[in-house]
C-alpha cells in the first residue's frame, strides 16, 4: 500500500511538472507570435520570418497566415505565390478564417499553383466568412446576390451575409 501511494504521488508530481512545461510553452510561442508582429511592424522582415517560421512548422496557424502573406505580398522575401499557398493551406486547415479566405481568393482566380476550382473557392469562402471573417462575408454576399460560382442569385442570402460584414465593421 506504502509503495502504491508513493508510486500515485510520484505520477502526480510528474505530471504537474510536465503540464507547467507545456503552459510555459504555450506562452513562449503566444509571447514569440506577438514579438513578430512587433518587427513586422518596424518593417524587421528578416526577425519576422525567424521568429514566425519554427511556429508555423510547430503548427501554429497564426504564424502559417503570416507567412504566406509575407511570401503574398514580397514582405523580406521574394514574391512566391506557391510557397504563400502552402502556409495558407495549412493554417486553413487548423482553422485560420483569414487563410482560407485567401485561399478562396487564390482558387477564384488560379493562384498561386492552385487550379482555378469555384467548388473550392466556394467552401472555403463558407468557411472564412461562418468565422466572422469580414472580407469573406462582404464577398459571399457578392456571390449570392450575382449567383456566382454556381449558385443560384439568392437576395435573402446575399443580404443576410452583408448584414453579418456591417456588424463586423
Amino acid at each position: 500500500m506504502h509503495d502504491t501511494t508513493n508510486t500515485i504521488k510520484r505520477s502526480l508530481r510528474h505530471a504537474v511538472v510536465i503540464l507547467g512545461f507545456a503552459l510555459v510553452s504555450q506562452s513562449v510561442g503566444a509571447s514569440g507570435y506577438e514579438d513578430g508582429l512587433a518587427a513586422f511592424a518596424r518593417k524587421d522582415y528578416s526577425k519576422a520570418m525567424e521568429i514566425w517560421k519554427p511556429l508555423a512548422e510547430q503548427g501554429d496557424a497564426r504564424a502559417q497566415y503570416r507567412l504566406g502573406r509575407m511570401y503574398e505580398k514580397s514582405k523580406g522575401v521574394s514574391r512566391d505565390l506557391r510557397t504563400a499557398a502552402k502556409w495558407y493551406l495549412e493554417a486553413a486547415h487548423i482553422g485560420n478564417a483569414d487563410a482560407q479566405y485567401r485561399l478562396a481568393v487564390a482558387y477564384a482566380y488560379g493562384l498561386g499553383g492552385l487550379d482555378w476550382d469555384e467548388t473550392r473557392a466556394l467552401m472555403w469562402l463558407c468557411r472564412a466568412a461562418a468565422q466572422g471573417q469580414k472580407k469573406a462575408q462582404k464577398a459571399l454576399a457578392e456571390v449570392y446576390q450575382r449567383g456566382k460560382f454556381g449558385v443560384e442569385r439568392d437576395s435573402e442570402r446575399a443580404e443576410y451575409w452583408r448584414a453579418r460584414a456591417q456588424k463586423n465593421e
